[in-house]
């Protein structure tokens, strides 16, 4: 029986919710969008009536980046911002650098590097003050990519 048989059996709602992102992100990973997007809408519906703010944020996230790599830059950026903004309200700094690293990355394939730049030297404020060296070390390495792409 899987994981998620054993969620849904006992009717444990987070367990289900965790192995269904489990589920999205492989799906994301393995180039399978329109499968990750289904794993995120249900988890979207399940974070939300078990009242996972931070997993809420996360999925509106992931499903913000899917969008964004399709093309769908105003869906993918006003999914991420709406993430961005719950992870505010609930105070996961960790998160909101995140996302103010992707909508920097967003802006900067968009060409608009100054407000790129700001997005990523917020979330390098962040990593700092929190001494995340996940998050200094994506920033930097963002803002190192973009030089060298511009040379």
């Amino acid at each position: 029986m899987s994981g998620l048989a054993i969620f849904q059996e006992t009717g444990d709602r987070f367990g289900m919710a965790e192995c269904l992102q489990t589920l999205g992100s492989i799906s994301r990973f393995s180039n399978e969008p329109e499968r990750a997007i289904e794993y995120y809408e249900d988890i979207l519906a399940l974070r939300k009536e078990i009242g996972d703010q931070e997993g809420f944020a996360y999925s509106l996230c992931m499903l913000g980046v899917i969008a964004f790599n399709k093309g769908k830059t105003e869906q993918g950026r006003a999914l991420v911002q709406q993430s961005y903004e719950i992870f505010s309200k609930i105070h996961d700094e960790n998160f909101r650098g995140s996302n103010l690293l992707r909508l920097g990355e967003f802006d900067m394939m968009d060409g608009n590097y100054t407000q790129a730049t700001a997005y990523t030297s917020e979330a390098l404020s962040i990593g700092r003050r929190l001494g995340s060296i996940r998050l200094i070390f994506n920033g930097l390495y963002t803002l190192a990519s973009w030089i060298s792409s511009k040379s």
